[in-house]
């Protein structure tokens, strides 16, 4: 450890006291003595005036170069970066040491710090006078022309970008009212620019207000945002550490483990954070979409096991008393019955998708209810039906069930196949159709034992579909609709809350819609609504109304819930004088501060409800916490493609199963001696000529007559594998053959050994 230079003319503790009672001289004031620690003194030379002014240049010099060096070319960033990243201007002794140190400066501390008088602080025109007087020029003129450091950055940020580059703020420095050069506008910018990034930000330039209460809560208030930026940045890595374990998990797969990952013991600090929470509320929503939809196709499949075919179990077991429909406590029935280990709940949630508390015909099977629909307004339409239980009195059914059966005609049931022949002679549409055939003769065969009766046409004729079952999708008018209420609110989202989801629930039923349609006379309800329902699932959402009104409010409720935790939360942020009330400003000013680029007016104007109000004395346009508390309760479901898409991604890998071809072909080239002719070593692999000349039991004859000769024998035995592999209980033969002569040097050796095994 090098040694330590103490500057030692007089300490910074003395009192003032002592200074009155021996008043240095100004000849002797800043009269500095130099001790080397473990060395005695030696009296020094009181120096003169011209010999302190020029230590003192020396000093300014060699400190001005080490930080020119440090700040990359700029002294003045150098001063930020090791004496003052505060930006007060100013360095006190204790960190002015800790810096010299650092630096490995050594000067006379007296002369650097005594030049004003204040030996408690350095400031920056005490080093370079020039500079400072640069940097307090600009801080008056910024106080005097804007009032403010933000207002300054919001005047020379025309393009709104949140960042200011080098050239640009020279520009706006040079063309304003601030008299400077080029050159003095970089060395400001340096001076902001600490990092050395190439451009600033707002809170680089907060140092420069000049009110000391201001800077200091603007500065708080920066530190802040740094802290909360890096708790944003630790979340995100939990949720993607997290999410690598869950998908390494569902392969089967053992989670990589990396150094910097977090740690167990870290769980609960990081789940605190606000945007880990509202993560984990949305793992939990799409975990319960996940399993509403895993119980749904377990069920249905349940009842084709057991029935053959879910109308035919809606008919027979969940709705005996023809309702069309069943209920939350009929299924729980049923599961128990039955024994199914299910989740009741899951299974509702994934069957009542319009949350109405029924579960009917279209959502157990929508493709059921269309075949069937279709089949009923036919037969309704039909001039010679006029009912779905004509089919059985007409004429044409009596001729095909003698035409089948020959001789007779039952009054009391029909056989499939001849209810599919009337419905051909009698000219249904979908007869041709195999899969729209199958639905509907599936769906009416009540026991299963292909067999129709009077009763199951009865059934259909008291069934009552909902319009949209009979329409096709039609979006020519669903863009009619839709122009039809922006035309009235202005924008989709609007007409989207105002007109459509008057409960902000985020669905919208067939019955909602309907209402809707009838309030603005609009006649083609069922084809619109076909054209949005694209899954049938019997409700529609926001995302399937106008996918960029989607975007715009999850992006603004996912914004505020990794800010704030939740939609309430950040009202009341927001709200910073209390009144219950939000204006434009306040929110642009925090969209803006906080990096949320959605089109902040056209939010405001969809979310606002209320009238305007008198703020201060004008009056202004202003949002109320209750305008925008739905959002906490709006759940962006996912749809039936995202959910198969993710669950395909999540998937354990399918191995790769070996054929017998394969394993047959992988045995015979493993089995080929070194230097054997693989085409002549396997019929798998022989041509078929040479296939044919093999032997019956498949092996390769080695007289000339098959293969035009002797093959060459390998090693020390010759012949192949199976001729040189002695047989169990047969050494005698083993020894014979090995005593024939040897193509190579070691066939004696072999030889001998033989004979002592074959003699007695």
């Amino acid at each position: 450890m090098p040694e330590l230079i103490v500057e030692t003319s007089r300490t910074f503790s003395e009192t003032s006291a002592d200074r009155a009672a021996s008043p240095p001289s100004p000849l002797t004031n800043g009269e500095a003595s130099t001790k080397r620690v473990g060395t005695p003194t030696s009296p020094v030379q009181e120096p003169t005036r011209s010999s302190k002014r020029k230590a003192l240049e020396e000093n300014r010099k060699v400190l001005s170069d080490m930080l020119s060096k440090s700040g990359g070319g700029s002294l003045m960033r150098g001063w930020r970066r090791e004496f003052d990243p505060s930006g007060k201007l100013e360095v006190d002794f204790e960190d002015y040491a800790k810096a010299a140190v650092r630096l490995r400066f050594v000067a006379d501390t007296e002369l650097l710090f005594g030049l004003d008088g204040d030996l408690s602080t350095l400031t920056l025109e005490e080093l370079s006078p020039p500079d400072g007087r640069l940097m307090e020029a600009f801080k008056e003129w910024v106080q005097d022309t804007f009032e403010g450091t933000r207002q300054m950055f919001q005047a020379f940020d025309t393009a709104g970008s949140g960042r200011l580059f080098a050239d640009k703020f020279v520009n706006a420095c040079v063309s304003s009212s601030f008299e400077c050069s080029r050159e003095d506008a970089q060395s400001i910018f340096d001076c902001c620019d600490v990092l050395q990034v190439g451009f600033i930000q707002e809170d680089d330039v907060l140092f420069l207000e000049t009110d000391p209460k201001v800077r200091t809560r603007a500065l708080y208030q920066a530190r802040v945002c740094q802290m909360d930026q890096w708790r944003q940045l630790a979340a995100q890595e939990f949720m993607h550490h997290i999410e690598r374990a869950k998908l390494a998990k569902a392969r089967g797969m053992n989670p990589t483990r990396d150094r910097r990952a977090p740690r167990r013991w870290l769980d609960r600090t990081f789940e605190q954070l606000p945007a880990v929470a509202c993560w984990a509320k949305h793992e939990r929503e799409r975990t319960t979409l996940k399993k509403a939809r895993q119980a749904r196709g377990e069920f249905k499949k349940h009842l084709c096991e057991i029935y053959g075919d879910e109308v035919r179990a809606l008919r027979r077991v969940l709705d005996p008393h023809m309702s069309y429909s069943f209920t939350l406590k009929t299924l729980r029935r049923y599961c128990q019955k039955h024994n199914m280990h299910l989740n009741v709940w899951d299974l509702w949630r994934g069957l009542d998708r319009d949350e109405d508390g029924l579960v009917r015909i279209e959502e157990l099977s929508a493709e059921h209810a269309f075949a069937l629909a279709a089949f009923r307004r036919w037969a309704q339409a039909e001039p010679e039906l006029g009912s779905c239980a004509a089919i059985w009195t007409s004429t044409e059914a009596a001729a095909a069930s003698r035409d089948r059966t020959g001789t007779w005609y039952s009054e009391k049931k029909m056989l499939s196949s001849t209810f599919v022949e009337t419905l051909k002679r009698l000219g249904w549409p979908g007869v041709d159709e195999k899969n729209t055939r199958r639905l509907v003769v599936a769906a009416l065969d009540f026991h299963g034992c292909q067999v129709i009766t009077r009763a199951d046409l009865e059934w259909l004729d008291k069934w009552m579909p909902l319009e949209w079952l009979h329409a096709d999708p039609d979006p020519v008018a669903l863009e009619d609709f839709k122009a039809l209420l922006v035309k009235t609110y202005g924008h989709p989202l609007g007409a989207w809350r105002k007109a459509l989801d008057a409960d902000d629930s985020n669905h919208v039923t067939w019955y909602e819609f309907r209402e809707a349609c009838r309030r603005f006379s609009f006649a083609s309800a069922a084809g619109a609504w076909r054209a949005l329902d694209d899954d049938c699932s019997g409700s529609i959402s926001v995302l399937q109304f106008d996918p960029e009104s989607a975007d715009l409010l999850r992006s603004f409720k996912e914004w505020a819930e990794v800010n704030w935790g939740s939609v309430k939360q950040c009202f009341k942020a927001l709200d910073s004088d209390g009144d219950g009330n939000v204006t434009l400003a306040e929110l642009k000013r925090a969209c803006h501060k906080l990096y949320w680029d959605g089109d902040v007016p056209l939010l405001f104007d969809c979310l606002r409800l209320e009238d305007n109000k008198v703020v201060g004395q004008q009056l202004a346009r202003t949002l109320s916490f209750a305008s925008i508390a739905f959002l906490d309760t709006w759940q962006f479901d996912m749809t039936e493609q995202e959910l198969a898409a993710e669950e395909a991604i999540a998937a354990p890998s399918k191995r790769k199963r070996t054929r017998a071809k394969d394993i047959a072909e992988i045995t015979a080239r493993l089995s080929i001696p070194i230097g054997f002719p693989r085409s002549l070593s396997s019929p798998a692999l022989m041509p078929d000529g040479a296939a044919a000349a093999g032997n019956a039991d498949g092996s390769i004859s080695s007289g000339a007559g098959g293969m035009g000769g002797a093959l060459p024998s390998v090693g020390w035995g010759g012949g192949t594998a199976a001729a040189r592999k002695p047989s169990r209980g047969n050494s005698s033969a083993a020894g014979a053959s090995d005593l024939q002569p040897q193509p190579d040097d070691s066939a004696p050796r072999r030889s001998s050994r033989a004979s002592q095994v074959s003699s007695p």
